[in-house]
């Protein structure tokens, strides 16, 4: 059956949790060798290390304002994320530590990064808590978040000495005790630990214990009034970052779609954190391709339950610049398709990939979308395995400009206009795209309807790749002299292929007696075509709009073949309006049934 995505960025942001629950996800190689797990908290990622805890606090405030305020003559230093990393190190901890997760939360996370499959990682899970067995001689460390912060247990067997225990706070500009709490100070406000509670369960009665901190030379122990030390004493402090809100991992949502047995699927941008390798207050460039210590903007793929409330599993895709994507579609054994576009020379393909090099373009910035392209992008195609642990294929396709991008000035109007095109199947599993290009050279193949580029900004482009994205088995351009995109496709009955989108050219080629023969006028019209299945021959073209701006952003057909689209308008009042009993005039969107010869 086909299942049907849909392009959300012009309903504005839609935000998606990566991780949709909190959570400690373990290490499978995605991360440096020291970091057993990551927790997403206030503001703040916290990394667990084998003797230490790493906290890294940021500003979301930044984030928020980048993303809504990027300009196309912004530089990279212009857009940056300032962090402030503090690091609790257990001074003495045994090298022999222990880590084990507990309390196993539903899902799996999967990360795709860069072209090295060693440092991929599948089915990574997450825990309600992290245990350190052994960290030193009868003791162990519990991790766990709780409110706005992160509480961590000290869990001291019989006669464990407790004066063991001795944290050094790495990276804070100042470190005090006020009034029985422990305070850090950074470069966004305090970072306080209240007081630890300890106490001793005896005999089914909990029993409190006198404990206080003792702050020498900058470490940090802990002072312990009388106990029984042939029962197990817990020291029990919370670490509070609540000043700040949001997550490093804040993702905006383009596409979403559904499988036969109603699970739901999101596709978005996230704006990952990268383990920081500086202790102390430091900036992150979150841009990807400029480098520094931040991955940039990554795919990430969520599968929730039918209710859209449980996470069935996470996955990220990307390389080292800026990701994103715009289509998704599940075939019929559940494997989830992706349509997206990339800034990165080393986004992750597969063996035997029709094309495994980035061709790249000319630098682009987006406007609000929290990404830049230095070295232009291509266009990426990619299956996940159902369980989401797998890429299957992923491919590249490209020419030696920019492509999959709709930047002409006719037919970007909406916020994320850019972030267009459709991902479908036919009737065999072979997949089918619609898009756009600005390259001249942009692969094609010698029975395609159209092998030239046309001219202008850029022309539509249709192609179909085997399941495998080995083959290329057919690709044509569409288009006339100005700007053309296509936007949404669809499959009829007999395997034919029909595309939707907007166009600045009035000689784009229409066939004999379609319903729209000329170009109406205005920046854009919509126009609709059809076309064989082996992208061969163009059997219907038409104009579709009025004197102003006009695109046709979806298309649709019914059980009988009539053709449906949804667009925009800005024609006068009324001029789109025919045959129907109810209508707004001065509406601004247009929905309008074809018959199926167009």
């Amino acid at each position: 059956m086909r299942v049907r995505s849909a392009l959300l960025s012009a309903l504005g942001c839609l935000t998606l949790p990566v991780s949709a629950q909190r959570g400690f996800v373990e290490n499978k190689g995605q991360w440096p060798m020291q970091v057993t797990h990551r927790a997403e908290a206030q503001g703040t990622i916290l990394w667990c290390e084998r003797d230490a805890i790493l906290v890294d606090r940021f500003d979301p405030q930044a984030i928020e304002h980048h993303h809504g305020t990027v300009e196309a003559h912004d530089g990279p230093a212009e857009r940056v994320i300032p962090h402030h990393a503090v690091r609790l190190r257990f001074l003495g901890a045994s090298a022999a530590v222990q880590t084990e997760g507990h309390g196993l939360q539903p899902g799996s996370f999967n990360y795709f990064l860069g072209k090295d499959p060693t440092h991929w990682a599948s089915n990574a899970k997450a825990y309600a808590s992290v245990q350190q067995y052994g960290l030193y001689p009868g003791i162990d460390l519990h991790l766990k978040q709780q409110g706005t912060g992160m509480k961590y247990d000290l869990v001291l067997a019989p006669e464990a000495d407790p004066t063991t225990v001795r944290i050094a706070y790495e990276g804070v500009d100042g470190l005090q005790l006020r009034e029985d709490r422990l305070v850090m100070r950074t470069r966004f406000g305090e970072l306080v630990e209240t007081i630890p509670l300890a106490y001793q369960d005896i005999a089914g009665e909990r029993r409190k214990v006198d404990c206080r901190y003792r702050l020498t030379d900058g470490t940090v122990g802990f002072l312990v009034g009388a106990y029984d030390a042939a029962y197990p004493l817990v020291i029990d402090p919370t670490l509070d970052f609540s000043t700040y809100s949001g997550s490093t991992s804040n993702n905006f949502g383009y596409s979403a779609t559904f499988d036969a047995l109603g699970f739901l699927y999101a596709g978005s941008s996230a704006f990952g954190q990268g383990y920081p390798t500086v202790i102390g207050s430091y900036d992150i460039t979150w841009n990807g391709g400029d480098g520094n210590q931040n991955t940039g903007t990554d795919i990430a793929l969520t599968k929730f339950d039918t209710s859209g409330t449980a996470l069935i599993w996470s996955t990220f895709l990307g390389g080292g610049g800026d990701d994103l994507p715009h289509s998704l579609i599940v075939n019929d054994a559940g494997e989830l398709i992706v349509l997206g576009t990339t800034g990165s020379n080393n986004f992750p393909t597969t063996t035997n990939a029709y094309d495994a090099s980035f061709a790249g373009g000319t630098a682009f910035t987006p406007q609000g979308l929290g990404t830049t392209y230095p070295q232009g992008l291509d266009m990426i195609v990619a299956r996940i395995s159902a369980d989401g642990s797998d890429l299957l294929a992923s491919t590249y396709i490209g020419g030696t400009a920019n492509d999959g991008i709709n930047s002409a000035p006719a037919l970007k109007f909406n916020y994320a206009d850019e972030i267009r095109g459709e991902v479908l199947l036919d009737a065999t599993g072979n997949i089918i795209v619609a898009g756009c290009t600005q390259s001249i050279d942009f692969p094609t193949t010698p029975n395609a309807y159209r092998t030239a580029f046309t001219g202008g900004s850029h022309d539509a482009v249709l192609f179909q790749f085997d399941p495998q994205l080995s083959n290329l088995m057919w690709s044509t351009f569409f288009g006339g002299t100005s700007a053309d995109a296509a936007y949404a496709a669809e499959v009829d009955a007999q395997g034919d292929i029909l595309i939707s989108g907007g166009t600045a050219s009035a000689n784009l080629t229409v066939t004999p007696n379609t319903f729209g023969q000329t170009y109406n006028g205005g920046t854009a019209d919509a126009f609709v075509a059809t076309f064989s299945g082996d992208g061969s021959l163009l059997l219907a073209s038409t104009f579709y709009g009025g004197s102003a701006y006009d695109q046709a952003y979806f298309v649709e057909l019914d059980d009988v073949g009539s053709v449906y689209i949804l667009g925009q308008t800005l024609s006068p009042s009324g001029t789109l309006i025919g045959n129907v009993e109810y209508a707004v005039p001065d509406g601004g969107q247009l929905l309008a049934k074809l018959a199926p010869d167009l």
